[in-house]
């Protein structure tokens, strides 16, 4: 595996600072302490915000969002997941990981060239996440799915953002004409 959960330098908050993301639940600036990194591939995986346990009795649980870097590309990863266990034991987690969006593209559209390979380094990322920093304890994930767009989803989800572009500038005219 290639990623590794690090605490995060002076020198690599900075570099996160220049995507400027934000916390999906505070909309507060992210400010990282620790992520998923593959140096050697420049990709990593951080969290963003929310809760994500699917284990409690909440019907409307709020995803663990997670931002994913790789090939210069930003998805934004909306998850659930249960764990148990301790440092002691060792850890096991179940995760149920959708692909949201491509956030640079603003899309729903990943296009992406390999799937099996990218829904790999997306459950590296997380496996590596889930590996306590400085504790040497067994840990276990994993993932009842990975849900990535199919390419007819694909398609749908670029229909359904033309007629949602196309409304808002229909919206928008009317607004202005109506001043």
């Amino acid at each position: 595996m290639s990623y590794k959960h690090e605490l995060m330098s002076d020198e690599d908050k900075a570099y996160l600072a220049t995507f400027n993301f934000t916390n999906l639940i505070t909309k507060k600036p992210l400010k990282g302490y620790s992520w998923a990194i593959d140096r050697d591939n420049n990709s990593f995986l951080i969290d963003g915000g929310g809760v994500g346990g699917f284990d409690t009795l909440l019907d409307d649980q709020v995803p663990k969002y997670y931002y994913f870097v790789i090939d210069n590309r930003v998805f934004l990863l909306s998850t659930f997941f249960t764990g148990k266990g301790n440092y002691f034991v060792g850890l096991s987690y179940t995760y149920k990981v959708s692909v949201a969006r491509d956030v640079i593209r603003n899309s729903c559209v990943l296009n992406i060239k390999n799937r099996d390979e990218f829904i790999e380094k997306i459950k590296e990322a997380i496996i590596a996440s889930c590996t306590p920093i400085g504790v040497d304890c067994s840990v276990e994930v994993t993932f009842d799915y990975v849900a990535v767009n199919t390419e007819a989803q694909d398609a749908k989800w670029a229909e359904i953002e033309e007629v949602l572009r196309l409304y808002a500038y229909l919206q928008n005219r009317d607004k202005h004409n109506d001043q």
